[in-house]
């Protein structure tokens, strides 16, 4: 695996950070988180990506899960929105994303793997004023991603929630 170290922390030099927030626990997360990182970098975003930050494993110390949870905490607060996967349901994504709310920093939600017939989750879904990106529309979720994030580099995440005014979803579950 390649590690960015880059997405170790933001940077400070005018561009929209994002904080990457997902599950990276088997292959095909790890396909996912890692494609998410390249697209960020790729419009030019400044990335904290947990993955890349510390990788928690079972047998660390008490200090480690300390220091990953202030890190990951410190830098939520910290970010001009959040992206959140929300594909595996972690639990972990879904406390980072109620972390955001709390804390009033945006956030983007992404499930391409949840079915067209289902609408997002309703606590998910008031939370947001932009899109929540899914199988459901006539463009494919990775796609409709990345024209979301061309827009929000091109203006701000401000007018992106204008835009979108979070009316992106017909149904709740």
């Amino acid at each position: 695996m390649e590690i960015k170290e880059h997405m170790k922390n933001y940077s400070d030099d005018g561009r929209i950070k994002v904080y990457l927030a997902g599950p990276f626990f088997n292959e095909e997360q790890e396909e996912r988180i890692n494609y998410l990182e390249d697209l960020l970098d790729k419009h030019n975003f400044s990335v904290f990506s947990p993955r890349q930050a510390s990788r928690i494993k079972p047998s660390c110390s008490q200090e480690d899960m300390i220091k990953t949870f202030e890190g990951n905490t410190f830098n939520i607060d910290n970010a001009d929105f959040v992206l959140a996967v929300l594909d595996g349901n972690d639990t972990g994504t879904m406390f980072e994303c109620g972390y955001a709310y709390a804390k009033k920093v945006p956030v983007l939600y992404f499930n391409e793997t949840r079915p067209a017939d289902k609408g997002p989750n309703l606590m998910l879904a008031m939370s947001t004023l932009l899109p929540f990106i899914m199988q459901n529309r006539e463009i494919e979720p990775r796609e409709y991603l990345e024209k979301t994030l061309v827009y929000i580099s091109q203006h701000s995440v401000d007018e992106a929630e204008e835009l979108f005014e979070g009316n992106n979803f017909d149904e709740v579950e």
